[in-house]
């Protein structure tokens, strides 16, 4: 290849390259609204005034953690928290991309707090670095170490022997209790 079509594909690539992180920054969410429905330790639905002054429901996922699934020790324990700490309480989420669910993957602030740092610092949830991508590297470190901390405190899930992520929970029980009580809480339409 000539060195001419070399120097114009590398100028494509970069042209697009830089689109593509344009209309990602384009797409970003930022929504302030409130808590009117906590599904689980990692999700819930935020009510937000929408266009035209009307209620605008949002199913929201934070990013970066992974809380336990329905049929695993502690779920309730994890949904129960992060109740108390967002539940009819005005929150900041901001986030770019939606998962398969349909649901906002976010950051979550309560107070200042960041909802999902506290989660994992309390025990109650991983931090799912498969996950993390919305979040800036120093925060990574922060999920990190606040995961790091807990397991060394044996808080939460940690009190338990060998707590098994939910992902891989997912994984080894494809069709088990987890994706049908997660469908009833989260998939049904919002009115």
């Amino acid at each position: 290849m000539s060195r001419l079509r070399v120097a114009g594909l590398v100028i494509v690539l970069v042209a697009a390259a830089s689109c593509g992180a344009t209309a990602l920054a384009a797409a970003r969410e930022r929504i302030d609204g409130t808590v009117v429905h906590v599904a689980d330790g990692d999700s819930f639905v935020l009510r937000s005034v929408g266009t035209g002054g009307r209620a605008r429901l949002t199913r929201v996922r934070i990013v970066a953690i992974d809380a336990p699934e329905a049929a695993q020790p502690h779920h309730r324990s994890a949904g129960a928290l992060l109740r108390s700490m967002i539940w009819r309480r005005a929150v900041s989420v901001d986030g770019a991309a939606h998962d398969r669910y349909g649901r906002l993957a976010a950051t979550v602030s309560v107070g200042g707090r960041d909802a999902g740092l506290a989660m994992v610092q309390s025990g109650l949830a991983w931090y799912a670095p498969a996950h993390a991508s919305e979040l800036r590297s120093v925060d990574r470190g922060l999920y990190r170490d606040a995961e790091a901390a807990a397991r060394l405190a044996h808080v939460g899930l940690w009190a338990d022997a060998e707590p098994v992520p939910p992902w891989q929970y997912r994984r080894d029980h494809p069709r088990g209790r987890w994706s049908a009580a997660h469908s009833r809480r989260m998939l049904r339409p919002l009115h």
